[in-house]
Order: structure tokens, then C-alpha cells, then sequence
């Protein structure tokens, strides 16, 4: 986000156009604009996140993954052309994703894939067995009575929209929690 502002002048108070040619004149403003526009036009941005997921993989803080993505890091920026690429050493908690696997027992048996996402608690030894309950939303979920969800595995089936910027993903981050 961008915020700009100018002065009351007695020039720009005649003319509100004045105090809009001002601003975007600024050479700041100008540079950040013609990045704007730039970023627009390019799928370098999308290359590069790509290019992190598709050869890196995931990278859990402290694991493997973690490991190579600094080091993708370091070599994409400077074949990126940066003059300044520095790596700084930070303590994180080692972190590994154990094994997880679901299955739906009834009425149509089959495997799923699933990924745990960090913080999840381990199930017990022996799995889980519940039946499942759907809701569209968190707010659907707080209203419900409690003997719908108690003993059940709840599923909240919020669709994340695609898009470039990734800004569907903040409406489904409060599922996790």
C-alpha cells in the first residue's frame, strides 16, 4: 500500500488537480509506480514462488526443506542480479512433519491425502473413528448446537479463490485454528 499525501497550498486549493500532478511527481512515487505497473505485466513473481514450491518443496522452520529453500534463496537472488545478498543465522525449533494418513471407512471406502499443518496435536496411537460433519463457515460452526459437532470430526468447507496475489488465502488462514 502506497500512501501519499501534499500539502495545502494556495496553488492545489484552486485547482485539486494540482495536488494529484505534485504527488505523482515525486520521483519516489513515480519509481514505485512504474514498479506497480512493471509487476503487472510480468509473471516473474509467480516464476519464482513456482520455482521455490516445484524444487524446494516444503520447508518446515528448522527441517531439510528449510535448509534448501535458504540456500534457493541465495542462488536465486543473485542470478536475479541483487548486489547484496546476505544469509543470517536464526534458532528455530527443528521441525519435522510426521506421518499422517485418513481413510473413509463408510459407506464408500478409499485413502485420502492430507498434509498436518504445523501446530496440529498428534491422534492417539490407534487413529481416529467419527463421523463427519460439514460446515461453510466458522460463523455456521459457532452456531451450531453443540451435540451436531461433539464426538465428530469437523470439516469446514471454505473455498480459497486462485488468484496471482494469494489474497484468498487470509479469508481460510482462521480455519486452522
Amino acid at each position: 500500500m502506497l500512501l501519499a499525501s501534499c500539502a495545502k497550498t494556495p496553488h492545489n486549493l484552486q485547482n485539486p488537480q494540482n495536488a494529484i500532478v505534485n504527488i505523482a511527481s515525486t520521483p519516489a512515487l513515480a519509481h514505485a509506480l512504474k514498479v506497480k505497473e512493471n509487476s503487472q505485466k510480468s509473471s516473474l513473481s509467480y516464476q519464482i514462488v513456482k520455482s521455490l514450491t516445484v524444487e524446494v518443496g516444503p520447508r518446515i522452520a528448522g527441517s531439510q526443506g528449510d535448509k534448501r529453500a535458504v540456500a534457493w534463496a541465495e542462488e536465486k537472488f543473485n542470478e536475479l542480479g541483487f548486489d547484496k545478498v546476505y544469509k543470517q543465522a536464526v534458532r528455530v525449533r527443528n521441525g519435522e512433519r510426521g506421518f499422517a494418513d485418513a481413510k473413509v471407512v463408510s459407506p464408500f471406502p478409499q485413502t485420502l491425502v492430507i498434509s498436518a499443518l504445523g501446530g496440529s496435536i498428534a491422534t492417539p496411537e490407534k487413529g481416529l473413528e467419527a463421523k463427519v460433519v460439514m460446515f461453510d463457515s466458522l460463523d455456521s460452526l459457532a452456531g451450531a448446537e453443540k451435540a451436531k459437532v461433539e464426538g465428530n470430526i469437523v470439516f469446514l468447507n471454505t473455498r480459497m479463490e486462485r488468484d496471482r496475489a494469494g489474497s484468498f488465502y487470509g479469508q481460510v488462514v482462521p480455519n486452522r485454528y
